[in-house]
């Protein structure tokens, strides 16, 4: 996979770079964790972007689907949606920092400690939050 090359390429010239996965699945951050391995240096930042609602994401495969991109079955959708925050709080001491981005409504918002939506009430993540 062409992606999967070019991710090597900068961890062997030691650059930055950004990554998007999903984390919905245990695969997602075994393949963070063999970044992390690869050089104790570096560091992983996470920008979480999310939603309350699990039909937003429903909507937004299929509407990319029929545009052309590649079909992800619904059931597929909701395992990952169902899994974010508990593998998300399995993981947490992979990340250097955090942040998290509300996508809930039309209009996108960073969470802050006065601004928490209600899919973001974990004490473990909370205290994460700046």
């Amino acid at each position: 996979m062409k992606s999967n090359q070019q991710i090597k390429d900068y961890l062997f010239a030691q650059k930055d770079f950004a990554l998007e996965l999903n984390l919905g699945f245990p695969s997602h951050y075994d393949y963070l964790k063999s970044i992390a391995a690869f050089n104790p240096a570096n560091r992983i930042h996470l920008i979480l972007f999310y939603t309350d609602n699990v039909n937003f994401c429903l909507t937004r495969a299929d509407i990319r689907y029929k545009k052309g991109g590649h079909l992800v079955k619904p059931e597929i959708i909701r395992e990952m949606y169902e899994q974010t925050f508990p593998l998300l709080k399995e993981n947490w001491p992979l990340f250097k920092t955090f942040r998290f981005i509300d996508v809930s409504n039309t209009s996108i918002n960073e969470v802050t400690p006065s601004h928490l939506p209600a899919w973001l009430q974990d004490e473990v993540l909370i205290k994460h939050i700046s």
